[in-house]
This record gives structure tokens, sequence and C-alpha cells, in this order.
């Protein structure tokens, strides 16, 4: 025992003590890369910067807009899942259409890489997680793994054509599984495209194109943004489950 002063041993150990809670608080700043392709939409100095959200160490939502241009670094934990998601700023565009946001996931147990790259259909699973944090759920309380194999099986190319109350209800409600993952209803369309290239928000979709001003195929239930990089001109369409739709003009 130490009489009046910390012997060697006892010395060891405070320091190996403050070591491991030094290490459990450890962060990184880490450099993010924009995602590829799909951006030809946003050309022309429209795409004017991203707004980043990701998990903090605190488990909460940090938020910061970042210049286009710029290499972005962030501050994320260890001990935490990396969550990122970035929207698109581009302010000369119609109101009426925003480009979906891209993501990053990287589980707390994966070492990470130099850098993170951000992409398209990680953008669902980031803005589902962090909206999880903000309402009090912890992301890393589900398995993210099983979360994001199911979500790539299920969702077909298009994450966002997934059922989100679905989703959202069975994980409160502490039910999800695999068949949580239910598309939204998908109905054959006719709808008045003026003739053109016609880009969806999110970007990995095939470009629409229309020739004689009538477009033949099929839509998930719900409302849908289109723009029209010609003049940036947009449309609106809602669809309804017998098929009916509702266009809306800027």
């Amino acid at each position: 025992m130490c009489r009046g002063k910390i012997c060697p041993i006892c010395l060891t150990l405070i320091v190996l003590i403050l070591d491991g809670c030094s290490f459990y608080r450890i962060s990184d700043n880490v450099p993010l890369s924009w995602p590829d392709g799909g951006l030809a939409v946003l050309g022309g100095g429209n795409l004017v910067s991203w707004d980043l959200s990701w998990l903090d160490a605190n488990g909460s939502v940090s938020r910061r807009r970042v210049d286009a241009g710029e290499q972005p670094f962030i501050t994320l934990p260890r001990e935490r899942p990396a969550i990122v998601s970035a929207s698109p700023v581009t302010p000369s565009l119609p109101e009426t259409y925003q480009t979906r946001p891209a993501g990053c996931i990287v589980h707390a147990a994966v070492p990470r890489s130099s850098e993170l790259s951000l992409t398209w259909d990680q953008g669902f699973s980031a803005v589902f997680l962090l909206s999880l944090a903000e309402a009090g759920v912890p992301p890393d309380s589900i398995n993210l793994r099983r979360f994001q194999e199911a979500l790539e099986i299920r969702s077909k190319g298009n994450p966002w054509n997934i059922d989100l109350r679905r989703l959202s209800g069975d994980l409160l409600g502490g039910d999800l599984w695999t068949y949580s993952f239910r598309l939204l209803p998908s109905v054959d369309v006719l709808i008045p495209f003026p003739p053109g290239a016609w880009y969806s928000e999110y970007p990995p979709n095939p470009v629409l194109i229309s020739e004689s001003g009538i477009w033949a195929g099929k839509l998930t239930v719900g409302m849908h943004n289109f723009v029209r990089p010609l003049d940036f001109r947009t449309l609106s369409i809602s669809v309804n489950e017998r098929g009916n739709i509702t266009v809306l003009s800027d």
C-alpha cells in the first residue's frame, strides 16, 4: 500500500486507467469524398454546397454546410458507427426539385479507411438512422449490417421506394425483420411529359426519355419529382393506388 506518495506500481495502474478512458473517447478527423456520377442535372454551377449531417460522440446529430469544391473533414468517434448524410444544395433549381441525399455507414467494429466515401445507395439508410438518433433511438441498438443487407435485397435498386411507415412502425414496435422492408405498391401510369430527358430525385435511376410527350411506365404510389436539365423545368407527379395521377408543373 502507498504511504504518503504514489508508488511506481500505482502510478502505472493510473496511467493505464487514464489511457483506457481516453481510448474509448478517441475520435478521428475523417475526410469525406463526394458521391460519383448522377450529378449531370446539377452541372452548370447549380451545385453550390452540401448539407452534412452525422452521428457525433454524444449520439446526437451534428450538422454543417460545406462548399461543393471543399474537401470536407468531420470528427467521428471510434466507438460509434460512422453515419453520415450529405444533401446537395442547388439554389438555382426550382424548390420543387431536390436531389436525394447521399450517405455513408460504417459499423463501429469495422476498421475505417483514411477516407469515407459517400454513395447514393446509402443515403436512405443514413437519413433514416440519423432520424432515429434524433428521436432518441440509438442507431447502434439495431444490427446495422443486417439492416443494410435487408434494405439492399428488398429495395430492388431504389431504397427510397421502401414503405417508410411500415419500416418505422416495425422497428419501433420491436418487430423488425426482413419483410419490414416492403416496397410501396407500383402501378402503370401514363404521364404527359414534355419531350426531353427527365431526371428523378434519385441519381442512380435511369434517365426518363420522353419523345412523343407521353411517357408510359411504372411508378410507386406517392409523390415523384422530375427535372429537365435543358431548361430546369420541373414536374411533380402524385400517383395513387388506382394509377390515377396528378401533375403539377413549375
